[in-house]
């Protein structure tokens, strides 16, 4: 990794992940400050944080939260940024007016990978298989948002735009990634056996395959992208092909079993197997044996990180968001990005 200076502004503080890279960060040696819009993230109880500023909401006030990330940087003499949500798309949006450098790809990239889509222009273009999409259901199809997050399979909002896509059948797998200047810094690909609702995985586990991080290689080549990037494909079945499903650019859970040489340029190592332990445990009821199984070999994805508490405080974040969600109408889910994220605006 090359990055100038020590000093380091993380975004996004309310997601397990942001505490993951703050602590990561520190343990490499950076100062590190965050900052969210709700001021009941997560994050801020992190020990070792420099400091924690509320900003406006990005989705709603997208000047005013340039203004104020801006304000941090200069209070504090930040030397770059690094997003860990969907606050990535705002800041990329924007990045002319930041007065730092932004660790995040190029708006006009991660906004066509964050499409449904359109994402696969770019993959086919860089090499890669992605499944086939259509305007009209049919047998083997999957309808689809063009934009969606936290959804499991068939589950779509019809009054927002959507399509169909090609079912693959076969092994599902998770990449994570943080890439530079188009090379591949950090990598991990994992199981996606343990899911919520067919969704976000709660489980971590490297499964050592360089094929499929070598494939998603081309892919950050023909990009040069640079920031925090994961996916979501197939292995499949009828062809042993691998084909991409989804790209999430920006930071995804896998980044919890990552250890923090890769920060100091001095190789990649990883932590041994992470879970979710509040997510993974409504999955007893479903799969007893393997849940049970998946806790007695892991450990929990806040383990050996200075935050006190932190299944207390996931419940009163948890509580913070249904109030917030009640306020606004919306589901809980919605809630916990509801101010940040990004559908094309």
């Amino acid at each position: 990794m090359r990055v100038q200076g020590s000093r380091v502004l993380v975004t996004g503080a309310r997601a397990p992940i942001a505490v993951a890279l703050m602590n990561q960060l520190v343990e490499a040696g950076f100062k590190v400050w965050a900052t969210d819009s709700v001021d009941f993230a997560l994050g801020r109880h992190f020990q070792r944080l420099e400091g924690f500023a509320t900003t406006a909401p990005c989705r709603f006030q997208p000047d005013q939260y340039i203004a104020d990330i801006n304000a941090i940087v200069k209070k504090h003499d930040i030397d770059w940024i690094l997003p860990s949500n969907e606050e990535t798309f705002w800041l990329s949006r924007q990045r002319q007016e930041l007065i730092v450098p932004l660790f995040a790809g190029d708006f006009s990239i991660i906004s066509q990978l964050h499409h449904k889509r359109k994402y696969g222009e770019l993959l086919q273009a860089a090499g890669l298989r992605v499944p086939k999409s259509f305007n009209e259901p049919g047998p083997n199809r999957i309808i689809k948002n063009d934009y969606s997050r936290f959804t499991g399979v068939g589950e779509v909002d019809q009054a927002q735009p959507y399509f169909y896509q090609e079912k693959i059948t076969g092994k599902e797998w998770c990449i994570t990634v943080v890439a530079q200047d188009g090379e591949i810094q950090a990598g991990i690909v994992y199981d996606k056996a343990f899911n919520f609702r067919g969704s976000s995985s709660v489980y971590f586990a490297d499964q050592q395959r360089p094929d499929i991080l070598a494939e998603f290689a081309k892919l950050m080549r023909s990009t040069n992208y640079t920031g925090l990037i994961g996916a979501d494909l197939i292995e499949s079945d009828a062809d042993q092909g691998l084909y991409f499903i989804d790209i999430n650019p920006r930071g995804t859970s896998g980044l919890v079993l990552l250890n923090a040489n890769f920060w100091r340029g001095e190789g990649v190592s990883l932590k041994s197997d992470r879970r979710a332990s509040l997510a993974l445990l409504p999955l007893f009821w479903r799969h007893p044996i393997l849940t049970r199984r998946a806790f007695s070999r892991s450990k929990d994805i806040f383990n050996g990180m200075a935050i006190a508490h932190p299944y207390y405080l996931q419940f009163v974040q948890m509580y913070d968001w249904w109030r917030y969600a009640h306020h606004e109408g919306i589901n809980l889910r919605q809630a916990t990005v509801y101010d940040i994220e990004w559908d094309g605006q």
